[in-house]
C-alpha cells in the first residue's frame, strides 16, 4: 500500500510540476525580456514641404467643363498647391482649337528655369490631363516613389494620411502625345492698315508674313510690303503726289512676363522709295531711296479658330531726311525727325508645326 501511496504521490506531483511550467512565461526560454521587445514603432513621416505655384490659364471655350489642372495634379501629389502669392514656380497653360484638334501649351517657370511643351489632342480633358503630368515631373520629380505600392499591406507601410488620400484617388491615365516636345513653329500671315507720321497724318497699306518660333524671347520674324496712299503737297508753282513704297524686315519677341500679356517688342527696318509726281499732264515724275529704323510695340488678340489681331505702335525714325529735292517741280521735301504710327493688323494663323 505504501508503494502504491508513493507512486500516485509521485504521479501528482510531476503532473502539477508540467501543468505550472506551461502556464508560466518564465518557464521557457521565450519570453519577452526588456532587450527583446516588440519592434518600435516606425518613425512618423517628416512633413513634405509643399511647392507653391501660380496658374495663369487660356482654355478653348469647350474647356469649361473639363476637370481642372490642379484637380489631376492633386491625384498624383500632394506637394504641388496653387498659390495667388509667395509663388515659387508659375505655370501658363493655353488651350486652342485649330481645325479638329485642340493644341495645348505649357509653360512652367521656376528658379532651376524654365520648360515648355505642346500637346495635340481630340479633347481637352485629354489635353490639360497630359499637361499635369508634365506639371508635376517638373516641380516634383519624386512624387511617385512617395506612392506606396498597391500591393503592401497596411502593416507594412506606416504612411501619412494625406499619401492614403492620394492613394485611394485614382490617378488619371496619361493619354498619347503626339508630339510633347520641341518649339512649336508657326507661320502667319495678315493685312494692315496704318497711320503714318510722313506728312500729316498719312494712311498706309501693307501685307505680311511671319514666321514664329517657339523658343525662350518667342522669337518672330516678319517680312512686309506697304504702300502709302497719295499726299498732295502743293508749291508755289505745282501740286505734287507723294507716294511712299517700302520694303519691311522686324524681328519681335520678348520676355516671358510680356509674352504671358500677349506683348512683343520689334525692331523694324524698311527700306523703299518716296515718288514724287507732278500733278499736271505729262508732270515729271521722281524716285528717291526712302530707309528708317525704329521700334514698336504689338499687342495680340486672339479671336480663335487661326484668326486674330495684332495692334501696333512705335516710331520710324528716317535715314535721309534732309536729301528730297525734285526738279523741275520745285519740291523740297524734309521728312521729320522721327515719325510715329499706329496700326492694326488682321492675321490669319495658317499652321503650326513640331520639331
Amino acid at each position: 500500500m505504501r508503494a502504491r501511496r508513493r507512486f500516485g504521490q509521485a504521479f501528482v506531483a510531476t503532473l502539477a510540476w508540467a501543468l505550472t511550467s506551461q502556464a508560466s512565461p518564465e518557464s521557457d526560454g521565450r519570453a519577452a525580456s526588456p532587450g527583446h521587445s516588440a519592434q518600435p514603432a516606425a518613425q512618423p513621416a517628416q512633413p513634405i514641404r509643399p511647392i507653391r505655384v501660380a496658374l495663369s490659364e487660356s482654355l478653348a471655350e469647350e474647356c469649361s467643363s473639363t476637370t481642372a489642372l490642379f484637380e489631376h495634379i492633386a491625384a498624383r501629389t500632394d506637394r504641388i498647391q496653387r498659390a495667388s502669392t509667395d509663388a515659387e514656380a508659375f505655370v501658363r497653360l493655353v488651350v486652342k482649337r485649330e481645325g479638329d484638334r485642340l493644341v495645348g501649351e505649357l509653360t512652367v517657370e521656376e528658379r532651376a528655369g524654365r520648360t515648355e511643351r505642346s500637346v495635340s489632342a481630340s479633347t481637352c480633358e485629354a489635353v490639360v490631363a497630359a499637361f499635369a503630368v508634365m506639371v508635376v515631373v517638373a516641380l516634383d520629380p519624386d512624387a511617385e516613389s512617395r506612392r506606396p505600392s498597391p500591393s503592401a499591406s497596411p502593416q507594412e507601410h506606416t504612411v501619412p494620411v494625406a499619401v492614403v488620400v492620394t492613394k485611394a484617388r485614382p490617378a488619371p491615365s496619361t493619354p498619347p502625345l503626339e508630339s510633347d516636345v520641341g518649339p512649336a513653329i508657326g507661320l502667319s500671315g495678315g493685312v494692315g492698315l496704318a497711320l503714318q507720321s510722313y506728312e500729316g497724318a498719312v494712311l498706309e497699306r501693307s501685307a505680311m508674313l511671319e514666321l514664329s518660333i517657339g523658343t525662350p524671347l518667342y522669337p518672330r520674324v516678319r517680312a512686309a510690303l506697304a504702300r502709302s496712299a497719295h499726299v498732295a503737297v502743293t508749291t508755289t508753282s505745282d501740286r505734287s503726289d507723294l507716294v511712299w513704297t517700302t520694303g519691311r524686315a522686324s524681328l519681335c519677341g520678348g520676355p516671358g512676363w510680356l509674352h504671358r500679356h500677349h506683348i512683343s517688342l520689334c525692331a523694324t527696318t524698311s527700306i523703299g522709295t518716296l515718288d514724287a509726281t507732278v500733278a499736271r499732264p505729262g508732270g515729271p515724275e521722281r524716285s528717291l531711296l526712302w530707309v528708317t529704323a525704329g521700334p514698336s510695340a504689338v499687342l495680340d488678340v486672339d479671336f480663335g479658330s487661326r484668326l486674330g489681331l495684332e495692334i501696333e505702335a512705335g516710331m520710324s525714325i528716317p535715314a535721309l531726311r534732309d536729301r528730297f529735292f525734285f526738279e523741275p517741280a520745285t519740291l523740297a521735301y524734309s521728312a521729320p525727325l522721327v515719325s510715329p504710327f499706329i496700326g492694326v493688323t488682321l492675321v490669319s494663323h495658317f499652321f503650326r508645326s513640331r520639331e
